[in-house]
């Protein structure tokens, strides 16, 4: 779904339906001879729907790049894992460097 929504749900296919439902919802009002307060409320449903489409798809991708952050960071922390318990044995105690910057 998430690869269905990505492919379709651009700013310029929203902005053509959304222009169509504008259109069509003004000549259905027009052509049935309802009041102008359905007409404007059909009409207002399409950019409602519209930057609904918009807000999903945006969401979608803070979630992928969540994702990707989580998986790097993961990757980061299992690397200084692997890595620091060589440096210790190398050195033979713990860096006080620390200490040093403190000061």
């Amino acid at each position: 779904m998430r690869r269905l929504i990505q492919r379709y749900v651009r700013i310029e296919t929203i902005a053509v339906l959304v222009a169509a439902w504008l259109a069509g919802a003004l000549g259905l009002g027009l052509a049935t001879g309802a009041g102008a307060v359905p007409t404007a409320g059909l009409m207002a449903l399409g950019p409602l729907l519209g930057g609904l489409l918009l807000l999903v798809r945006h969401h979608l991708d803070l979630a992928s790049r969540i994702d990707n952050l989580d998986r790097d960071s993961k990757r980061t922390l299992d690397t200084v894992q692997r890595s620091e318990p060589t440096s210790r044995r190398r050195s033979g105690r713990r860096s006080g460097s620390w200490r040093r910057c403190r000061t």
